[in-house]
């Protein structure tokens, strides 16, 4: 008569050697918990039987349990054979999950907060139609707006996952940020009618003596992009203010004599904004300012952050005009 197998459930102490099970024998286990026979386990898993009873031997000999027996109706299995079909479905089951393929991004379905940082001479013009078509296409998504004041907290917000995007003129230099550009602008001035006159006929040494206010967002009186190339052609303007609220510009140029030099969209929102204000195009050869927007490597293939960034070039080039480039990694 042959040996009947111990039916008795292993001790907590009595740990297995996991190094030799994989979710084919879990697979296994289930299949032969669930069917109750070795040539019908077989057939579902498409093996032959010796291989699976190769396998049920394994098994018993890891959980010290027969987990099937013989019983008048075939094979049943033990107390604690049944207790194990629960958690090695639900064990396939997440495994299954954990590999699926992402299901396809729906923004008229997804409830996630964007998260962009962004300086406020950028948001002031585009952030209207950004909130715009986020609210039109993905109406039930959230957008945060955080301020940005230097390159280097910029680059630790995409680090630490606190903004999805960046968008700035300086591009972060680092191996685990991506960017796009964005749009390019020309450089332009916006004052008062009264101060600039014959804009046409400004010479180089009119404009410089012109009294200037310069932006100053977080950075004090550090020269911003107009100063350095000033600087580069042995120039310098004659700045009587500096200013980190640039929502405070349309009244205090309508008031005063001073001149703001910016992109030139940032100078046509101004203008705007304010009463008898002006642009006109300095006489100083300035090159075209160019803007990015950047994100963290560990994003870069999201189906989320993809149709995000998407959405913001699209608005970028609708609001300023100018045609976006193909995203460059670094």
């Amino acid at each position: 008569m042959a040996r009947e197998l111990k039916q008795t459930r292993p001790s907590v102490s009595a740990v297995p050697d996991l190094r030799h099970v994989d979710l084919h024998l879990i697979r296994v286990l289930r299949t032969l918990l669930v069917e109750r026979s070795v040539s019908r386990a077989a057939r579902k898993l498409g093996q032959g039987q010796p291989q699976v009873s190769a396998a049920l031997r394994r098994l018993r000999e890891l959980t010290g349990d027969a987990l099937l027996i013989r019983s008048q109706r075939g094979m049943t299995p033990t107390e604690y054979g049944q207790s194990l079909i629960e958690p090695a479905t639900r064990l396939i089951a997440e495994f299954q999950t954990l590999f699926a393929s992402r299901a396809p991004f729906d923004p008229r379905r997804t409830t996630r907060t964007f998260t962009v940082a962004l300086p406020d001479y950028i948001a002031a013009p585009l952030l209207g139609a950004l909130v715009a078509e986020l609210r039109s296409t993905a109406p039930l998504a959230r957008l945060a707006i955080r301020p940005l004041t230097s390159d280097a907290q910029a680059a630790e917000m995409l680090e630490a996952g606190e903004a999805d995007l960046v968008i700035e003129s300086n591009v972060i230099r680092s191996g685990h940020v991506r960017f796009a550009v964005l749009f390019e602008d020309n450089v332009a001035s916006v004052a008062g009618a009264a101060v600039v006159g014959d804009a046409p006929a400004m010479t180089v040494a009119d404009y410089l003596k012109l009294a200037h206010i310069a932006a100053a967002p977080g950075s004090g009186t550090r020269p911003g992009f107009v100063d350095r190339v000033l600087a580069k052609k042995g120039l310098a303007r004659n700045i009587q203010a500096w200013v980190p609220y640039l929502n405070t510009l349309p009244e205090i140029l309508a008031k005063t004599d001073l001149v703001f030099t910016t992109s030139r969209h940032l100078a046509v929102y101004i203008a705007a904004s304010g009463p008898r204000l002006v642009t006109f195009t300095p006489p100083v050869a300035f090159p075209k300012i160019r803007y990015y927007q950047m994100w963290h490597n560990k994003t870069h293939t999201n189906p989320d952050h993809r149709w995000l960034r998407a959405l913001v070039h699209a608005v970028a080039k609708r609001e300023v005009g100018q045609r976006h480039a193909e995203d460059r990694p670094r």
